[in-house]
């Protein structure tokens, strides 16, 4: 599959994948009995957190490698082989790997196409998918740099990685070159000329690119976003003064909003350190870092992202181009954004439990099976009832529903188990013994506030042989079958319905709706309003205002 010379390669780490040209982008696949083309890949730690070319270096290579990109991240590619540094996240700590990808010499044609094909769509990351905006084309939602205009750069979370493992992969250049520059002259690069601070320089200013690179014999990076946050009164690009000679704040410190590298040595060269300002909020591990506390609030609301001491308030704002969300922020229920930036949107928000917004109202039709709907109410979402019989066990609901025996064998009246709207069951098909042959209480019937109505029930069980219509509240002499019903949410006629309403009186309406007709009373955001006028409707047509503006509950 691969000659000798290529698998040599590959030892340099702890194993490989072979990715069968068969299996992968077919439409590219030119079918050959005897080819036993194959493209590997190869994940390497990268501990020191080198750029691609670095370790290329550093592993004795003697190619001529070409700078390249994949997926946003810098890599090089020397001939069929390409290296790519890249992040790998784990619980918010973050590592680097070099990503060696590679394909077998005296490759057909096909082979090399799908190589390509391959580089041009990869993905790293694929779990990191949140979309940020572009800086200053605030409106362009992006997931990596090269999403937004030439010169903006992205803030998303992936794209903020990016630049931080680029961040890094700089630091650990410098690092090497102030180290290799002090074995032969036993001090770190002094500046001690040519900047505008002696012993100094940040990656805007020219002696970055002049003095400092000069120094160490190798034009050094600057870092991917390379500005300076506001400085009123100081150049806009280099905070410096030139007239005072002042610098917009103090060494190493950046002022608020800055993406800059940072150099500065003792004024012996005895001491050096190297920083930079990191985005992604995650932890480097396996070498040290120097990281600069700066506020990052470009939306300029008091919180920062990352997160930081160095801003007013110290929690996150996760979109940091609107200053109405940060983790000061109330929840907005309806808004489709996780306003106070915990993770959550609108109702999936603790925030907004009891939000009138998030009550979910069953609609029977809408095949989603929900709240007090079930298979005997609503059969078109919630499908026929599931009937088992006989089994000797009568299942309700299924089995006994209300006023009707679908399972005889199951549910009957004697059997001594109340159910299927019996009033009673004592196990025999007697009268005279309390409990008729039809399980109905036998008791005296009662018109206890002698309104003229028996009671319907006692205890809410029925009664037998009791005047039909029934009085439903045997205790107030108004309430019965024969009385007006007038709004105010009770049942005043007992025909098992409520009122929409809470005055006493009815104002007198020209939409004559229900039994609550004449009245204008509806149920508002607050509960019962007395005259809700302006939003009565004879049709529902307001479905968005909360309020049950066609009075029929």
């Amino acid at each position: 599959m691969f000659n000798k010379s290529t698998l040599n390669l590959f030892k340099i780490s702890l194993g490989f994948v072979v990715i069968m040209l068969a299996l992968f982008l077919p439409n590219f696949f030119v079918k050959s009995e005897s080819s036993s083309d194959a493209i590997a890949i190869r994940i390497i730690p990268n501990p020191n957190h080198y750029s691609a070319s670095r370790w290329y270096y550093n592993e004795g290579f003697m190619g001529s490698p070409q700078s390249t990109i994949v997926d946003g991240y810098r890599a090089v590619r020397d001939g069929r082989t390409v290296y790519v540094n890249v992040a790998n996240i784990n619980s918010g700590n973050l590592y680097t790997n070099i990503y060696l990808i590679s394909y077998n010499q005296d490759a057909q044609q096909a082979t090399i196409d799908i190589f390509s094909e391959i580089l041009s769509h990869w993905k790293f990351n694929t779990n990191i998918t949140s979309l940020g905006h572009c800086r200053e084309e605030t409106d362009m939602f992006c997931l990596k740099d090269d999403e937004c205009p030439i010169g903006d750069f992205c803030d998303s979370p992936k794209a903020r990685i990016v630049r931080d493992v680029r961040r890094m992969a700089d630091l650990a250049e410098v690092k090497i070159l102030t180290d290799n520059y002090y074995k032969d002259n036993a001090h770190y690069p002094i500046l001690s000329a040519g900047t505008y601070l002696p012993n100094r320089t940040v990656s805007v200013w020219p002696s970055w690119k002049n003095e400092f690179s000069d120094v160490l014999g190798r034009l050094l990076s600057s870092d991917p976003v390379n500005k300076l946050g506001e400085c009123l009164g100081y150049n806009e690009i280099t905070c410096w003064d030139e007239y005072n000679k002042t610098f917009a704040s103090a060494l190493p410190d950046l002022p608020d909003n800055s993406l800059a590298y940072n150099y500065m040595s003792s004024p012996d060269g005895s001491s050096v350190s190297y920083c930079a300002v990191f985005e992604s909020g995650l932890v480097f591990q396996g070498a040290p870092v120097c990281e600069l506390s700066v506020c990052l609030d470009f939306d300029n609301d008091g919180w920062g992202n990352p997160a930081s001491s160095e801003c007013p308030n110290s929690g996150l704002d996760c979109n940091d181009n609107d200053p109405n969300v940060q983790a000061g922020s109330p929840e907005n229920c309806v808004d489709g954004i996780d306003n106070d930036c915990d993770g959550l949107t609108d109702c999936d928000d603790a925030d907004c439990l009891g939000n009138p917004g998030c009550s979910v109202i069953p609609y029977c039709g809408d095949d989603d099976c929900e709240g007090s709907e079930d298979c005997f109410n609503c059969e078109e979402d919630c499908g026929p009832c599931l009937v088992t019989c006989p089994d000797a066990v009568c299942d309700e609901p299924n089995e006994c529903q209300t006023g009707s025996d679908p399972c005889s064998a199951d549910c009957f009246c004697g059997n001594g188990s109340i159910e299927c709207g019996e009033g009673c069951d004592d196990g025999n098909n007697n009268n005279g013994d309390g409990c008729s042959s039809g399980c109905l209480i036998e008791s005296p019937c009662s018109d206890g506030d002698s309104d003229g109505y028996d009671a319907c029930d006692i205890g809410g069980l029925p009664i037998l042989d009791c005047d039909d219509p029934c009085d439903c509240d045997d205790g107030v002499f108004e309430t019965k079958p024969s009385a007006t019903e007038i709004c105010n949410g009770i049942d005043d006629d007992c025909n098992s319905g409520t009122v929409d309403g809470s005055g006493e009186s009815a104002e007198p309406n020209e939409n004559q709706i229900g039994e609550c007709a004449g009245n204008k009373a509806c149920m508002g955001a607050s509960g019962w309003q007395d005259s809700y006028s302006a939003s009565y409707e004879i049709t529902e047509s307001s479905c968005a205002d909360f309020l049950d503006n066609d009075c029929d509950g």
